[in-house]
Formats: C-alpha cells, structure tokens, sequence
C-alpha cells in the first residue's frame, strides 16, 4: 500500500521541513474542499432568486399529462416555500407581486376547486406591510371570488374585513359585502355577514340606512333562532342609541 506520508513528503523523505508542512496543509485544505463539494466558501449569503413568470397554461395542462391538480399542488407548494431560499428569508416585499398574482392565477385555474390560493392569497401575502402590495392582493381575491361568488363568497367577505382593518377602506369592503349580498340574496346571509354589513355601513356614515335594514329583517323574519333575534335586536338598540363603536378614523360621515 502507497503511503500518504510517502505521496506528499518531496523524495520519499519523511523530515518536518518547512516544504514539507505546506504540502500537508495544503492537503488537508483540498480534501476538506473536496468532502464540503464548495470550492471555496462565501462570507456573504448568494443573492435573492426573483420569481419567475408562469409558463402559458396550455403547456400546464399539456405537462400535468392529464392531472392538473397534482401539478397545482406542487406549484401551490413551491410558491409557499419561495420565500426560503438558501442563506436568508426573503422578505415579502421584495417580491414582485404581479407575477405572485399571476403565479396564484395560474394555480386557481389548474384547479377551480382548490380553495389554498385564496387562503395563502388572504393569510399570507396580503399580510404584507406595505400596503400597495397589500391592495394588489385583496383585490386579486375580489376578482378571483366574482367570478365563482356562490363558492367563493367567504374570501370576498374575510377580504372585506381585511380591507377594512389592513387598508382603512370601509368604502371598499362595503362594495365588497354588498356584491356577496347581491348575489347570496340578503335572506341566505350567515349573521356574521350582516352584523359586518352593518358596521361598515356605520363607518360609512350610513348609520340610518344601517337602522332600516335590521328593522326590515326584524319586521321579515318573526319566527328565528332566539341567539340571532337577540343579535338583531342589540343592534337596533345599539344604531338608535348611536351606542355602535367606530373602529376606523377614516370613514367619510355623510350620505346618510
């Protein structure tokens, strides 16, 4: 067996000189190179990886071979974990958020049914501080709900109350609640969803219209579950008594 004393050692001589020594260190250095598979590490972490445009839906379609949900799925999840990239987090608003828009579009379409890029659209990217990031996000979402609101009223609604806190935009979040009015029918309307109509309407400075709305719901529907006529009736009390809280300093009074 060749000795490795006898490889790096100049002439076979096994002396501790100072040629000697470099050759061992230099040894060792390229074998731990070699073992980490870097060649030389780098103080500074490598730099952000932009998000990338979708590719067309058609050439989607024609590489999910026949299942589009299995491949939104995989794209719902890579876009979940971009932000982990080698190094660092990557802030939210260093992300382009049109192509993050396009990117949850392109996912909704390969799968209608999925409810995750709305959730993920709503939970997490709208969350972003800065607030014209924020707006492109809710305002996707009121999109992608319009054009299925039967099953996707929830996330117009959810986007609402996050319009309304996120962005201080009553005007806005009531548009939105009215749309899911509009099209559910005011009598198919879960109380949480009237109660939220109602406030925003008294952040509007809508506070009279407020009133007529729950004394016509009192006056249509008699015979009701006792917890929600208790709700309805508190919050007659509440708008004749000018008792309901404004959260917001934002909303406009008028136009009553």
């Amino acid at each position: 067996m060749i000795s490795i004393a006898r490889i790096v050692s100049p002439k076979g001589r096994r002396g501790g000189g100072p040629a000697s020594l470099r050759v061992w260190i230099f040894f060792f250095a390229a074998l731990f190179l070699s073992a980490s598979g870097k060649p030389f590490p780098s103080a500074l972490p490598p730099a952000p990886e932009p998000l990338r445009s979708p590719l067309p839906l058609p050439l989607l379609r024609l590489i999910s071979l026949g299942d589009p949900i299995s491949l939104a799925r995989v794209g719902m999840l890579s876009l979940l974990e971009f932000d982990l990239q080698p190094g660092r987090i990557l802030p939210l608003k260093l992300v382009d958020y049109d192509l993050l828009v396009a990117r949850l579009e392109q996912i909704l379409l390969l799968d209608p049914r999925s409810e995750l890029p709305l959730r993920a659209a709503l939970e997490l990217f709208a969350a972003n501080p800065d607030p014209g990031r924020s707006r492109r996000m809710l305002a996707w979402i009121e999109e992608a709900s319009g054009r299925d609101l039967v099953r996707r009223w929830r996330w117009q609604a959810l986007a609402a109350v996050a319009v309304r806190h996120r962005l201080e935009d009553p005007h806005w979040a009531l548009a939105m609640v009215r749309e899911v009015t509009r099209v559910l029918g005011r009598d198919s309307l879960p109380t949480w969803l009237r109660g939220l109509e109602w406030l925003l309407m008294v952040d509007c400075g809508q506070s009279l219209r407020a009133l007529r709305l729950v004394e016509a719901d009192l006056a249509r529907h008699g015979a009701i579950d006792p917890q929600e006529l208790t709700f309805r009736r508190g919050w007659k009390r509440a708008l004749e008594t000018g008792g309901v809280p404004v959260i917001l300093g934002v909303s406009g009074r008028g136009g009553e």
